[in-house]
């Protein structure tokens, strides 16, 4: 008990650090995130807002997929599971002439998906990304964060094969991944990934319950990634990876 008392003053003081006052009890108030020198106004969906100020900050002020360890120049970002647009406000402050293509399956999300994306000069497009083109359905969860897309011939979305995805960037500099469980459909086909220089993602075992941390390691290892850092959460049901390309392996378009 002391120790997550402790935890959440902590957390509470970095979020001061950054401008944002939330004292025990009371929600994240944020309402416009600083980029380039200007505020980006924050809109979030009806009955989310709690759940998705929390997501907003953890991508944008604590850098959970740690941007700022990527080396190397990075002039294009491909975000598959994009939600209401948050990373790509991150990887705009963090890579600010970069290139950015987000894909998402949810269309209810399209009002602040398109808001931010438009203030941050990033492409959108309402589609699921897997191994191959095809229609999905989605499994709507607790919120719109942990939505789960399942194939389906005559679904309701359309799906993109990862493969069209990267080539309508070229050479992708920056993959974020975070698609529920569908990552391992596309890591099926090793071909686009020979183009992608980075990788930061969050993992989820519960989509496989035969897989363990270590299938993900030789899994990225196979796809060519010569260094791969893996964070399981403490359920390990899921976690985070980040996985790198040294650049005499890459392949050119």
């Amino acid at each position: 008990m002391v120790s997550r008392k402790f935890q959440s003053v902590k957390w509470r003081f970095q979020l001061a650090r950054h401008g944002i006052l939330c004292l025990p009890g009371q929600e994240i108030d944020i309402r416009s995130v600083e980029i380039g020198g200007r505020k980006v106004r924050i809109r979030f969906p009806d009955g989310e807002k709690r759940v998705q100020a929390f997501e907003l900050v953890n991508l944008v002020y604590f850098d959970c997929y740690r941007l700022s360890r990527i080396p190397g120049p990075v002039t294009s970002v491909l975000d598959i599971g994009a939600n209401l647009g948050f990373f790509a406000l991150a990887a705009r402050r963090r890579f600010p002439g970069a290139r950015i293509e987000c894909y998402e399956p949810n269309h209810t999300l399209e009002p602040s998906l398109a808001s931010h994306c438009a203030a941050v000069d990033a492409r959108y497009c309402i589609a699921a990304v897997g191994a191959s083109e095809g229609r999905v359905n989605l499994d709507f969860r607790k919120n719109s964060l942990h939505s789960v897309s399942r194939e389906c011939a005559d679904g309701m979305t359309r799906q993109i094969g990862m493969n069209e995805a990267v080539a309508r960037l070229g050479t992708v500099d920056l993959v974020k991944l975070d698609c529920e469980g569908a990552e391992w459909d596309i890591f099926s086909d090793p071909r686009p990934w020979a183009r992608v220089r980075h990788l930061t993602m969050e993992y989820h075992l519960w989509a496989r319950p035969s897989l363990t941390a270590n299938d993900l390691r030789d899994q990225l290892r196979a796809l060519g990634f010569s260094r791969v850092r893996i964070e399981p959460d403490p359920s390990g049901n899921w976690g985070l990876a980040w996985a790198d390309r040294n650049e005499s392996d890459r392949t050119e378009r």
